[in-house]
């Protein structure tokens, strides 16, 4: 066989020729040679006994090409000759990341900070790989490193990129690359305040982040309580919930804690009273001498009876002065004074009996109810002490009309 070995592109065409030889090595004219590919790359045209155009296939491999005649004798004679079947020019270039030792060509998913391992092939326009194509590795968009090896390395930081494979012509092959956030390792809290009213809400937010303080979403976060106090869910995943503060007339604390997996992060939240609705007056006396001084608190409530601190009371008085503090000093004159504290819109006062100094002062806690009763006890005795006067100074002048009457009567007998 002429070639007997020999390389042809996939899809191109090549000549062979048979020839035959007696025993002593002497070529004798093949008349009629029978022709067979007997790996099954590519087909036969013969021309003439002992000429065929051989051509290849699509497919690029080692092809055994037979040819056999028969002698005067009818003994079947046969040659073999070796096509290399090659790849055609570099059409394209695939990149794949393997998974579990097979390669993958889709696009790919990989956490933050994590190594992969991807591998390329040049192939001609019918798929065959081209061996010893001489390819540069690249990422595009940030998304990581890669060594000469094909070994990438992610980037700590999400994103979107491609791995590529270059070949010294141009041409270029490339796979999507997203890194998302690698294992959950630390969990965020926010709350809107550290301090919560007693019967009111508040909402957390559990930000799950991996090593590279990345956010991952994935997973659900379990929620625990040390105290009283309702949890409920606002997400699915438990990333959000509303707290629900009991009512309660005892300050205290609760401690929340989200955890995922392994990983916990606990925040405390204080309770305390909630909106002013009620104030009262403590009174050190409801009795002061002129120009003398009494200091008054005040007690804010909120609706279930928790005292209310920090809130702002603001001081009044009828006459005399009363900082802001709460310190009174009595005016120069005997007489009523009517103290008020007031804050969120509520007030509540109290009656200062300030006299000349003659008699005992004595103390006693006022509220704003024995204030009220105070005054109304004070005005009736005024009133009655006046009513008294009049009455008085009425039935002395009868009683001396009537004497200045009978006086008169005895003086014309």
């Amino acid at each position: 066989m002429s070639p007997a070995e020999t390389n042809v592109e996939v899809g191109k065409a090549l000549l062979f020729k048979a020839h035959g030889l007696d025993a002593f090595g002497n070529p004798i004219r093949v008349k009629n040679a029978d022709w067979l590919p007997r790996d099954g790359l590519g087909s036969i045209l013969k021309f003439s006994g002992d000429t065929a155009l051989y051509v290849a296939d699509i497919i690029a491999g080692t092809e055994h090409l037979e040819a056999s005649a028969a002698d005067q004798d009818g003994v079947v004679h046969t040659g073999t000759a070796i096509v290399n079947v090659l790849p055609g020019p570099l059409d394209r270039i695939t990149v794949a990341m393997l998974v579990n030792g097979s390669p993958f060509e889709g696009a790919v998913i990989i956490p933050a900070g994590s190594q992969r391992t991807f591998v390329a092939t040049a192939t001609d326009r019918f798929g065959n790989a081209i061996a010893g194509a001489a390819l540069t590795w690249g990422v595009l968009n940030g998304v990581g490193t890669i060594t000469a090896n094909g070994v990438f390395t992610a980037s700590t930081t999400v994103g979107v990129g491609f791995v590529t494979a270059t070949h010294s012509s141009g041409r270029t092959g490339r796979q999507q690359v997203t890194i998302v956030p690698a294992a959950p390792a630390t969990v965020d809290l926010a709350v809107t305040s550290p301090s919560v009213s007693v019967d009111s809400q508040s909402v957390i937010v559990a930000t799950v982040r991996d090593a590279y303080g990345n956010a991952n979403p994935d997973g659900a976060v379990q929620w625990t309580t040390t105290g009283t106090g309702s949890i409920l869910l606002l997400t699915p995943d438990g990333r959000t919930i509303l707290y629900h503060a009991p009512i309660t007339t005892t300050p205290a604390t609760v401690q929340i804690t989200a955890t995922i997996g392994t990983i916990s992060r606990a925040t405390t939240l204080t309770l305390v009273a909630g909106p002013p609705v009620g104030i009262s007056i403590d009174a050190p006396a409801t009795t002061v001498a002129v120009g003398g001084t009494l200091d008054f608190g005040a007690v804010v409530t909120d609706q279930f009876g928790n005292a209310v601190t920090g809130a702002t009371v603001a001081w009044k008085t009828t006459a005399g002065s009363i900082n802001q503090q709460g310190v009174f000093t009595a005016p120069s004159n005997p007489g009523l004074v009517v103290i008020t504290a007031s804050t969120a819109g509520r007030e509540a006062f109290v009656v200062i009996d300030v006299t000349s100094g003659g008699f005992e002062q004595f103390s006693r806690q006022a509220t704003s109810a024995t204030s009220l009763t105070l005054l109304v006890a004070t005005i009736i005795a005024v009133a009655a002490s006046v009513f008294l006067f009049v009455r008085y100074r009425e039935s002395k002048r009868e009683l001396e009309d009537l004497r200045r009457g009978r006086g008169g009567s005895g003086g014309e007998v």
